[in-house]
């Protein structure tokens, strides 16, 4: 089987990201006009609080789907440290796919009921703390019972887009995101004008995931595939001996994902514990406007990435060079329109809507959006550089995202502000890591940032009606 991304893959893929943008702006004045700054914070929190619990998958989506992509690709076993590389394709070892598939609803069935546990108790008593005993926002424990159960089942189902996008299926991956989507944001628009309040929120995002799952599941299992795997009657020990080796790497992408956390989403959990709610609320709209930015100007790359990752195994160097920089040009031209509009577009339209949430001054977010690009920027070279089943930047990722997290934490108890935590959290990631893994990937993979990712990029942009 030959994993390739066609124009329609690079089109639903895009159109995900900015459908979701879209509708981020459809819900996002919504919330800002109908809800309460108490609201709108609670809401920040318990963003927070999901996405950081949502680290309990702990690397195991990122090596499922690489992993289906080698199975895809030919690969007849896996290594812990290394890539079993075909010139010629093989026929797909469908035993160690449906060995792969239980393995992975053995380990996300475990991790879910974990999370669950932990939101329902500690979680619980965290929401209660700074709400005055569930007294600040009406039905608040309620609306806390409902994202926690959303929680459960986003991470109960997260193995199936690891399986459409490791099988190279970006464009159904992209449709079912779209239509789910789709129904959560009509949920929150009906109930919030019906007067329902943050409750809206939390519902739309429990019915969400269903529908991703349903669609995920008809698009991967076809009744041929179906009919292949389910000859085969996979083995504990064989479930065990496979979790041995995704868990190999998985525990240290686990790991760096802990660390990256503590500069992005439990900032605004510490920040939660020390500052106002309408001064969470500010830096959390920074955030996820920003996080938009991200998402929208790195779809193109991990589109490609199964791509990318099939033309290293089969060692096609100048496929692989082209697909590498076409994604990172893409990534910095969009980056930087996404910034310019955050900055100079983003606070006169939020003044335009009276909102009763503004962003962070300028000079704030152009800190933010700076070491927000250097950041993404050393990521994507990090995942080409995982293209050899190694993960060598696990200890600097722990040791950044801790230095990041003490930084927070001594800044607001000095009693500084916003600008204080942004800079505390760019600094480390500029001193190393932002040059360290791009340079590396650049020798690894004999690659010359001028020649092959500016020149190739323009080249390959001038022809993207090509693909």
């Amino acid at each position: 089987m030959s994993i390739k991304v066609s124009k329609k893959d690079i089109f639903w893929g895009y159109f995900a990201e900015f459908f979701s943008l879209a509708s981020g702006l459809i819900t996002l004045p919504l919330i800002l006009r109908l809800l309460s700054p108490e609201e709108i914070g609670i809401n920040y929190i318990m963003l927070t609080i999901g996405s950081i619990v949502s680290l309990f998958d702990f690397g195991f989506g990122s090596q499922f789907g690489r992993n289906v992509t080698y199975v895809f690709s030919g690969v007849s076993s896996l290594q812990k440290n290394s890539v079993e590389k075909k010139n010629d394709l093989l026929e797909i070892n469908y035993k160690l796919l449906a060995t792969m598939i239980k393995t992975a609803q053995f380990i996300y069935r475990k991790i879910s009921f974990i999370v669950l546990a932990l939101l329902l108790t500690f979680g619980t008593y965290y929401i209660s703390s700074i709400t005055h005993n569930f007294t600040t926002v009406k039905n608040l424990l309620l609306i806390w019972i409902i994202y926690s159960s959303s929680t459960f089942f986003n991470i109960y189902y997260t193995y199936y887009m690891s399986l459409l996008i490791g099988k190279g299926m970006i464009k159904e991956s992209r449709i079912a995101v779209v239509l789910s989507r789709s129904t959560s944001v009509i949920i929150i628009f009906i109930l919030l004008y019906l007067g329902f309040g943050l409750i809206a929120v939390a519902i739309a995002n429990l019915i969400g995931p269903f529908v991703s799952r349903y669609l995920s599941y008809r698009y991967f299992f076809t009744e041929d595939l179906k009919s292949k795997i389910d000859s085969f009657i996979v083995a504990k020990s064989e479930i065990k001996e496979l979790f041995e080796v995704i868990w190999h790497n998985a525990r240290k992408i686990g790991l760096i994902s802990v660390a990256a956390s503590s500069l992005t989403y439990l900032t605004t959990f510490i920040v939660g514990s020390f500052l106002s709610l309408s001064d969470v609320a500010s830096f959390g709209l920074m955030i996820q406007i920003t996080g938009l930015i991200c998402i929208v100007s790195m779809s193109l790359f991990n589109s490609m990435l199964p791509n990318i990752s099939y033309l290293y195994l089969n060692k096609d160097e100048n496929g692989f060079k082209n697909k590498v920089a076409l994604s990172i040009i893409v990534f910095y031209i969009i980056f930087f329109i996404g910034a310019i509009g955050l900055i100079y577009i983003a606070p006169y339209f939020l003044e335009t809507l009276g909102s009763k949430i503004t962003l962070p001054c300028r000079y704030v977010l152009i800190i933010f959006l700076c070491f927000n690009f250097f950041e993404k920027n050393q990521a994507l070279f990090s995942q080409i550089l995982l293209l050899e089943n190694k993960v060598p930047f696990m200890k600097a990722a722990i040791f950044t995202g801790l230095l990041a997290t003490l930084g927070v934490f001594l800044v607001l108890y000095l009693k500084m502000g916003i600008l204080e935590v942004v800079i505390v959290q760019a600094i480390p990631t500029l001193a190393y890591s932002a040059w360290k893994w791009p340079l590396l990937t650049f020798r690894k993979f004999n690659l010359s940032f001028y020649d092959d990712i500016i020149l190739r990029g323009v080249s390959q942009l001038k022809n993207i009606r090509n693909y």
